[in-house]
């Protein structure tokens, strides 16, 4: 987005004050619209019209046309005649041109591409830094001096026997006092 910048002195002026305050309002109407469409301060005649509605809008009670307006500002000095279009006459004064707004999109964007980066890369590198590794509370990770690995039984034909083991508890003293507590 672009902004439209006016002097403090602008509505002082002595070509505003010649143009009147409605020709004025189009001059303001026409930088927006310029710096909106980056038309480097080129105003088509086909845009007045939208720029400004004059239906019942009189001028010392007589109707006024958004072409006697620009036809005022060409007289004051502030737009040309450009062939079929007008040209605002000291629209880089104080405004930028289109090659300067698309070079600051430009450098924003990249640098919004460079900090988004960055900031991706500085969580990736907080996120893997918190993660340790957790045991999962029904699959404990085996100490191996506690728990040898179970081998399964070998059948007599040398094959694996694919009945599931039972892995030795780990305190043989309290599986003898659990099978007492079974028999009383």
């Amino acid at each position: 987005m672009t902004w439209v910048k006016l002097p403090d002195e602008f509505a002082d002026e002595d070509a505003m004050l010649q143009a009147g305050p409605l020709a004025s309002w189009l001059h303001v109407a026409a930088l927006c619209y310029a710096n909106r469409h980056l038309t480097d301060g080129v105003i088509k005649r086909a845009a007045l019209v939208q720029l400004m509605c004059m239906d019942g809008i009189t001028e010392r009670g007589k109707p006024v046309k958004v072409t006697t307006l620009a036809h005022r500002l060409v007289r004051v000095g502030k737009w040309a005649n450009d062939g079929p279009d007008y040209q605002i006459v000291d629209f880089f004064k104080h405004q930028p041109s289109r090659r300067q707004v698309e070079a600051r999109r430009t450098q924003i964007q990249e640098g919004r591409m460079r900090a988004g980066a960055a900031g991706g890369q500085q969580t990736s590198i907080k996120r893997t830094a918190s993660v340790q590794p957790r045991p999962v509370p029904s699959r404990p990770d085996p100490d191996p001096l506690v728990d040898p690995p179970v081998v399964p039984p070998v059948r007599g034909d040398g094959a694996r026997s694919r009945k599931p083991t039972r892995r030795r508890p780990i305190n043989p003293g309290a599986t003898e006092k659990y099978k007492d507590l079974i028999r009383r």
